[in-house]
């Protein structure tokens, strides 16, 4: 009788007719409460159903029954890491896999322990040794694919997520990391077809729909598409504010944050706060206070302690811009606490941590992070940049300090409830500034970040040494691709057909896919003069300084316009021409040629812009003059010490608004 049960539970079990299998596996376990099969399948079917207390009881009670049964202590790993304690899970794998060495779940379990702690080689080799031992390992080929987009190779992974599909077209997590893949590709249709076909599959998954209604084209086809596409957002979120939503773990469930909607040259306010919403809605474990913050008032630490928190601490453009602030802080009245997460390591994150006063380094699990933050009982949080990564974005609608503050490393609102400060720059913000953001804006009088002079190329490039024509005039736009608004185009197009001889040079950027869209859009928009927008690929780094050091003229792009790239034209006294756009992403040059005193790039209009750099291009005499001035005074951009004081001050002030109660 027990084994016909067990069987006939177990059909239910693989079919996702749990509540009859567990009340088949109940019934076995009421004649027979030691059966440890029972027990372990019951155990898994609670853990399917979200009841992980339970699972872990069940599945544990197996494990001592039968403490050599390898499948056992893989799933109570499964079981462990739902609930979030990750170290138990992999040594829980690890003793699996020391029974069987050849147990396939366990490795492919043991890869995703590994991945989602950057060890991303690590879990690439895991997931080959399951599928050795299990070839038609549907799951695992779907996990190899997740360490190829890890990488940003998109074809690989696309490979591996069809293969994995091919052999179990119903595997959730395959079909949609194949939709992110070819959305990353920038094949919006396709990846919006995939999610479809997930959500036909699974219509109850939460994270499903949102991931969905936030799905955003990376290349924007035209001004008409951005605002049709924002129009169906609207229309999506508003749906998802109304809807019953449930989602465990955001940063598997969800996309994170809209990060392509800042390069639609929109106030995005109204959209963030809604997007938001919609976590705070459907993710309840973000909904998490520090509880030296329950008072709802700062502490009263002196010296006060701030935290400054991102993934991207070590060679990377927001180390460049924030890496320097730690030996800058006056520590007059504060101490720096160093949050990153355990991840890449150079010279870049070593001499960072050199320059703190304390480093803690952060669990790349939610809940884990959250407790360690807590722990150091900050009085500020300051975010670098809040929507370039999920971790941190999730991690700010958590009440981790009573003051928390994001930035213009990432330069847009964020939308979230329990960010109270966007610290930005008079020189960066309109008058109408404070629209444009959800938190409470700070205008300081210099951008809030301390940039170091890069080293130039010890022997600088000739022409020649670049693969262009060296008689055409170079007019050289070294932005990412995703930035190149469709508005843009015409100003190019209006460029070329001023200058018969000039070329625009672009860069293939980081996914090859991404050339060709804006190739097609390029050949709708500007016909008569695209043979003469010529893309290079990516160059190292003194191939890179030496271009822009023989570009004729640099194209800032309009409405999120260059920071790194505009600090590096400008240390190099290349001219630079740039349209001050509405917000603060679009006004980092403005800002920059203010500090210097210098406005002759600076346009006013469209066409101003296209008289300006056709100007510079064709006047060699006035392009130099202008080289001279810039590289004459472009010195009060770099190792300037002002903006961390002022940094330092507001802080102060900050915590003590929050002290006495202030808003």
């Amino acid at each position: 009788m027990i084994v016909a049960c067990l069987q006939e539970a177990l059909r239910h079990h693989q079919a996702g007719r749990l509540a009859e299998a567990e009340g088949l596996y109940r019934r076995v376990l009421s004649v027979d409460p030691q059966q440890a099969d029972a027990l372990h399948l019951l155990g898994m079917a609670a853990q399917t159903r979200g009841r992980l207390n339970e699972a872990h009881q069940l599945v544990s009670r197996a494990v001592e029954l039968k403490p050599a049964e390898a499948i056992f202590i893989s799933n109570l790993g499964v079981v462990l890491e739902a609930q979030g304690r990750f170290r138990e899970a992999e040594a829980a794998y690890r003793r699996a896999l020391e029974l069987n060495p050849r147990h396939a779940e366990s490795l492919n379990n043991l890869g995703n322990i590994h991945r989602s702690a950057w060890r991303i080689a690590e879990a690439a080799r895991a997931y080959r040794a399951a599928l050795e031992q299990r070839p038609d390992f549907a799951m695992a080929h779907g996990n190899l694919g997740t360490t190829f987009a890890d990488r940003q190779k998109f074809d690989e992974a696309i490979a591996c997520y069809r293969r994995a599909l091919a052999i179990d077209d119903r595997l959730a997590d395959a079909r949609k990391n194949l939709a992110v893949a070819l959305a990353d590709q920038g094949h919006f249709s396709e990846a919006s077809d995939e999610l479809s076909r997930a959500r036909a599959q699974n219509p109850d998954d939460s994270g499903l729909k949102i991931r969905q209604a936030l799905l955003q084209p990376v290349i924007s086809a035209s001004v008409a598409a951005i605002d049709e596409r924002r129009g169906q957002l609207e229309t999506d979120l508003d749906r998802l504010l109304k809807d019953d939503l449930h989602v465990r773990d955001p940063l598997t469930e969800t996309p994170g944050p809209a990060f392509y909607l800042t390069y639609h040259g929109r106030n995005d306010v109204g959209l963030q706060r809604k997007i938001a919403a919609v976590y705070c809605r459907g993710v309840p474990s973000l909904d998490f206070t520090a509880p030296h913050c329950r008072s709802g008032r700062a502490t009263g630490h002196a010296p006060l302690r701030v935290g400054l928190i991102s993934r991207f601490f070590y060679r990377h453009s927001v180390a460049d811009h924030y890496g320097g602030l730690l030996r800058a802080f006056p520590r007059d009245r504060a101490r720096y606490t160093l949050l990153r997460v355990t991840g890449p390591e150079d010279e870049v994150s070593r001499a960072m941590d050199a320059s703190a006063d304390r480093v803690v380094r952060l669990s790349t699990h939610l809940a884990e992070a959250r407790e360690q933050v807590a722990a150091e009982e900050l009085d500020v949080l300051f975010y670098t940049d809040i929507g370039m990564d999920p971790w941190t974005y999730f991690l700010a609608f958590s009440r981790l300090a009573p003051v928390q503050c994001a930035t213009v490393g990432q330069p847009g609102t964020t939308g979230i409830p329990n960010v109270d400060y966007f610290v930005s720059s008079d020189r960066l913000e309109p008058v109408c500034g404070q629209s444009h953001y959800s938190e409470r804006l700070v205008r300081l009088r210099d951008i809030p970040h301390y940039f170091e002079r890069s080293r130039m190329p010890e022997i600088p490039l000739d022409r020649g040494d670049i693969p262009l024509p060296r008689d055409a005039r170079w007019y050289v736009c070294q932005q990412t691709l995703f930035k190149i608004h469709p508005e843009f185009d015409f100003v190019l197009g209006n460029i070329l057909r001023r200058d018969p001889v000039g070329i625009v040079v672009l860069f293939e950027g980081q996914v090859p896919t991404w050339k060709a869209l804006l190739q097609e859009r390029l050949r709708r928009s500007i016909p008569d003069v695209v043979d003469r927008v010529v893309f290079l690929p990516r160059l190292k780094r003194d191939e890179y300084f030496g271009l822009i050091a023989q570009a004729d003229v640099l194209l800032d792009t309009m409405h999120y316009g260059g920071g790194t790239t505009a600090m590096h034209a400008l240390a190099l006294g290349t001219p630079l021409v740039s349209l001050p756009g509405e917000f603060n992403r679009g006004r980092v040059a403005h800002a920059l040629f203010q500090k210097m005193g210098i406005l002759d790039s600076l346009a006013t209009t469209t066409n101003d812009y296209v008289d300006r750099a056709v100007r510079f291009a064709n006047d060699r005499e006035l392009r130099e003059s202008l080289r001279a001035r810039i590289l004459e005074r472009c010195g009060v951009l770099f190792s300037n010490p002002a903006p961390a004081v002022e940094l330092e001050e507001f802080f102060v002030d900050a915590v003590r608004r929050s002290s006495a109660g202030a808003a």
